[in-house]
């Protein structure tokens, strides 16, 4: 079986300059795990103190890897909404509410980005990386790159008119129709309104919407990673004259 993988929302890429750090990281697991065996009960290996480039390259990897956790989750969403036009018939539940709940779900994973993005700043400021100011700022530009996305959540959470827009009210009334086993026909047409059609049009753009805020913020990531990587750098150079 083959293991497929969306990337409708790309991935962060890991900063090649703290690369080798990685590298000398993984030395120094394999060593542990020679010395000490595989810590099954703590999950966690005992390294010896860490030179300020492999102390910077797990940072980055620690912030990369939640960020592309928090994508393929959204991907997984994104995905889903796809197939459900198709897929409906053979799923338990309301394909309307499981529209929803996949609307839902991402923006409970993409509210994640925050939550690890303050963290991330909060560490950068610890290992110096970062001023006080710098992290606050950043924050701040962070926050306000969630002003397009709290408004399209607060238009589901809230109810807005806007959520009563034609392809709304078509789902909610044609998956009623395919519940109690009843046929909606259009008035001009005479055609049977079908729930695969009316699903179709309303989880295809949403799904791009979602797919596009992804990507919009994947940027944002991007440029704070060049920031930091920046700023990284010059903290992990040795001081003339001191041991690396």
């Amino acid at each position: 079986m083959h293991f497929r993988k969306s990337q409708e929302i790309r991935e962060l890429e890991f900063p090649e300059d703290f690369k080798p750090g990685l590298h000398e990281t993984a030395n120094l697991i394999v060593d542990a795990i020679r010395r000490d065996g595989v810590p099954i009960a703590t999950g966690q290996f005992d390294l010896p103190a860490l030179s300020k480039q492999v102390d910077a390259a797990q940072f980055f990897l620690r912030w990369v890897s939640s960020t592309n956790e928090i994508i393929e989750n959204l991907n997984i969403v994104i995905d889903d909404m796809r197939v459900l036009p198709t897929m409906f018939p053979v799923l338990v539940g309301s394909p309307e509410r499981r529209f929803y709940l996949l609307f839902a779900t991402y923006f409970h994973e993409f509210y994640r980005f925050r939550e690890a993005f303050i963290s991330t700043t909060k560490s950068a400021v610890q290992r110096g990386y970062l001023e006080k100011k710098q992290a606050k700022d950043a924050q701040q530009s962070f926050h306000d790159a969630f002003g397009t996305a709290i408004k399209m959540r607060n238009v589901l959470v809230h109810r807005s008119p806007i959520w009563t827009g034609k392809r709304h009210f078509d789902l909610l009334v044609v998956n009623l129709a395919w519940k109690t086993g009843h046929a909606i026909l259009d008035k001009e047409t005479g055609k049977v309104c079908e729930l695969q059609d009316v699903l179709e049009e309303i989880c295809q753009d949403t799904a791009n919407a979602l797919r596009d805020e992804g990507n919009r913020m994947l940027e944002i990531q991007k440029r704070l990673l060049d920031l930091f990587v920046s700023k990284a750098t010059m903290a992990a150079k040795p001081v003339h004259g001191s041991p690396k």
